[in-house]
């Protein structure tokens, strides 16, 4: 193995290792999400709200794991972000910069939306400065709560969804996308966390070289003689075989 050719997998290593790690988060991110929205279907109970602080008080635990859930889910999204921006930026650094920038606030806003899952606990306590409101009312602020912390992650949602389109927007035939990076999104498409569109942007950034082309008939230059004088083999052989038919077709039948 040349030197060129180690040094040249060498410095594709670290970009595939980006890649890979990208999609692992990535997988992590489908999967905290998927147990999050698991427990709040299982504990909230919309337009009940006597239902809903029942069970939260009764799981409280569970109700926790669903909001760590969230925020490792969050930290991971995070990641894949970074990763993705130092992957395709190569492509274009402008879209590649607005597709993290979009993540990223998303991110912050799913982070923040958090903070509302505090303030159940906080009401159905029972604490002695509460008792200027009723029990119904408490458990109707929790509520509220929790539905507003349902509005500020769908907010989320939709910055996610501008970076998802970015990030599939930039290889687009018209972007150059280096064979690195397009084998490393070959890494990330694999896991099935993304669809990069490698394909389009192989036949964007890619050329292969024609030959040029031949009348019919001709060998190509493998093949074909080197000085101009003489024929190669194979053809010299074909026209043998192609003389050979044509005596045999006009050869008079024996009687």
């Amino acid at each position: 193995m040349s030197t060129a050719v180690m040094m040249e997998r060498i410095a594709e290593g670290s970009p595939l290792f980006k890649a890979r790690t990208a999609g692992l988060c990535w997988l992590m991110t489908t999967l905290t999400s998927t147990f999050a929205l698991f427990v709040g279907g299982r504990l909230i109970v919309s337009g009940d709200a006597a239902a809903t602080a029942t069970n939260i008080l009764e799981h409280e635990a569970l109700f926790r794991s669903g909001t760590a859930a969230i925020l490792i889910s969050t930290a991971c999204y995070v990641a894949v972000t970074l990763l993705v921006y130092e992957l395709l930026r190569p492509v274009n650094r402008t879209v590649s910069l607005l597709a993290a920038f979009f993540s990223l606030v998303g991110c912050a806003v799913g982070a923040l939306s958090c903070v509302f899952d505090l303030a159940p606990f906080v009401l159905l306590r029972g604490d002695h400065y509460l008792t200027v409101f009723t029990v119904e009312q408490l458990q109707a602020l929790a509520l509220m709560f929790l539905k507003v912390r349902g509005q500020a992650n769908d907010i989320g949602l939709v910055f996610f969804g501008l970076h998802c389109l970015s990030v599939g927007w930039l290889p687009h035939p018209q972007f150059h996308l280096p064979a690195a990076s397009s084998r490393c999104a070959d890494g990330v498409g694999r896991l099935g966390l993304g669809d990069l569109s490698v394909t389009a942007a192989r036949k964007g950034s890619v050329s292969v070289p024609h030959a040029p082309r031949r009348p019919w008939g001709t060998v190509a230059d493998p093949l074909a003689p080197r000085d101009r004088s003489e024929r190669s083999t194979l053809e010299g052989a074909g026209q043998r075989s192609a003389r050979m038919a044509i005596e045999r077709a006009n050869r008079p039948l024996k009687r």
